[in-house]
């Protein structure tokens, strides 16, 4: 599917969502992650962060998490929410209340938004 929106987004000049589409291509793709560096994440914007969030959720870093956790990651805050509350379950992650509450947050705002 990046395929096609790589071809579609260049043949059309839509350079946004041809940069949404090579992001998408790396996060997939466990060899091609390298292309995700620290310094060129700012620049992607805080939509496309979140949305590769939601694909992997390795790639949320503490900023990211943030955003869903303050109502600022529109449609990919449940699942936000949701890594948040994984990360403290994990070992070493600390607060299992506060993962029962971030997890129940997200289902609550999963529903409001008509999610499944």
């Amino acid at each position: 599917m990046t395929r096609l929106l790589l071809s579609r987004s260049q043949e059309h000049g839509f350079f946004i969502w041809h940069g949404f589409g090579r992001a998408y291509q790396a996060a997939l793709q466990p060899d091609a992650r390298h292309t995700l560096v620290e310094p060129t994440r700012p620049v992607m914007g805080a939509l496309l962060l979140e949305t590769l969030a939601t694909l992997d959720e390795t790639l949320a870093d503490n900023e990211v998490l943030a955003r869903g956790e303050t109502d600022r990651a529109g449609w990919c805050t449940p699942e936000l929410l949701r890594i948040s509350a994984r990360r403290l379950l994990a070992p070493g992650g600390g607060d299992g209340e506060r993962a029962e509450a971030l997890m129940l947050r997200s289902i609550e705002t999963a529903r409001r938004q008509g999610a499944l």
